[in-house]
This record gives C-alpha cells, structure tokens and sequence, in this order.
C-alpha cells in the first residue's frame, strides 16, 4: 500500500517542478509576450498539475493567436505551440484602421493607414472596432471572402476592394483605375479574364476612367474625358 501511494503521489511532486517554458510558431510575438498570456511562470509547481487546457484557452483569448496547444513534458518543461493569425486585409473605422485576419477577427487597430488592401462598405466605415473581435461589417467579411478568389495578378494591384450596399463590388487599383465587378455573387468568375483585359487596354495607353466586368459576356471600358485645352493668351 506504502508503495502504491509514493506511485500515485509522485508526479505532484517537487521532481516534476515547472523549470522551462518552451514556446514554438512564433511568427510576430516573442516568446515573453506568449508566456504572460498563457498564465504561466516557472515555479515549485508540479508540471502535471498545471491546467493545461486552460492555459490553452487563455492563449486563444489573445488577438493575434489564432490556435494554441499547452503539453507537459517531463521532467521539468511545458511546451507551447502556437499559430498566429496573419493579417489579411485593413478595414477602415471610424478612429483608424483594422488589421483583420481572413476570418474577419480584428489583430489590431492603427491610426495610420497600413501597408495592405483595404476592404470596406461603399461610402461607409466601421463603426467600432475591437482587437479579438469579429468585424462588425457584413460587407467587410463578403470582401475578406472574394479577395482569396480572385485572380493572384488581379490581387497584387488592388488597394481598396468596397461592396455596396446593395452588394455591388468595386475594385481600385494601384494606378487610380476603377473596375467594377457587378453583383457579388459570380463576381469572382466574372473577373477572371480581368489581367489580360488589363494588359490589353493598358497596351493602347489611353487613359481609362473605368473597366466594367458587371456583364458575363462583354467588357465596358469607359475613357477618361480628357480636359479641354484653355486657349493660349497672346501676349500684349
């Protein structure tokens, strides 16, 4: 009996002591930043009585930390893996920006604009945003899921990608250009061809005020009008 209770009672004890705190994935947070947030810190505490889903959950509440995993190892280590959620796009509120995941959680807010493609509702900002939050914008989150579809050389142009209310995408690009996608739904098939459209219509250097892919079967291209020349004054 003596001996079944020295068994049971010795992971609980001072042998097993939390010592090391290892923490892997790390991409934009530093290994201290991830351990505060965890809860956890070296001590005279066994490493099998430490409460490791529990650790994980308070790592999941952290805005930038997307999946936790919290595992003993003995004798003395508990390891920590984590994934950070990766900023996908910025949507404009009303004291800043949001740095968004895919998902839509905010990462965090910044006053100055962020090098990435804004995603927002046409001719509004939202309201508020809060850092571990979803974003309360049904057309910031349609945006964050059409982005990933559209074409990679379509994607490396765009600076702001908006969706009216009544569900109307528009897209600019980085030399001023607008496109207009039409409907949301099918907007991703419908923009396809849109590179090589482009390259054409770039190719005869007219200055463009729009490219308009609303219809399945033809492209409008409306012309920039050009300013009309003042006539010169002869001098005195």
């Amino acid at each position: 009996m003596a001996l079944l209770l020295a068994a049971a009672s010795l992971p609980a004890s001072s042998l097993f002591a939390l010592e090391r705190i290892e923490v892997e994935g790390l991409e934009r947070l530093s290994a201290q930043e991830v351990i505060a947030a965890s809860g956890l810190a070296p001590g005279a505490r066994s490493i099998f009585l430490i409460n490791v889903r529990e650790a994980a959950t308070r790592l999941g509440a952290h805005p930038r930390i997307a999946a936790a995993e919290v595992r003993a190892r003995a004798p003395h280590t508990i390891h920590i893996t984590v994934r950070e959620r990766k900023a996908a796009a910025a949507a404009p509120f009303a004291r800043g920006y949001a740095l968004v995941d895919a998902g839509g959680i905010v990462i965090e807010v910044q006053t100055g604009r962020p090098a990435l493609v804004l995603v927002s509702e046409r001719g509004g900002t939202v309201p508020w945003a809060t850092p571990g939050q979803r974003i309360d914008s049904v057309a910031v989150r349609e945006g964050l899921a059409l982005l990933p579809r559209l074409p990679a050389a379509l994607r490396s142009e765009i600076v702001h990608l908006q969706i009216s209310r009544d569900r109307e995408v528009y897209l600019y690009l980085r030399d001023g250009l607008e496109v207009r996608a039409g409907p949301l739904r099918g907007a991703a098939r419908r923009l396809e061809a849109a590179p090589e459209v482009l390259r054409r219509v770039r190719a005869d250097g007219v200055p463009l005020e729009y490219v308009d892919f609303s219809l399945a079967d033809q492209v409008v291209i409306k012309p920039r009008a050009q300013e009309e020349e003042m006539p010169a004054q002869r001098g005195n």
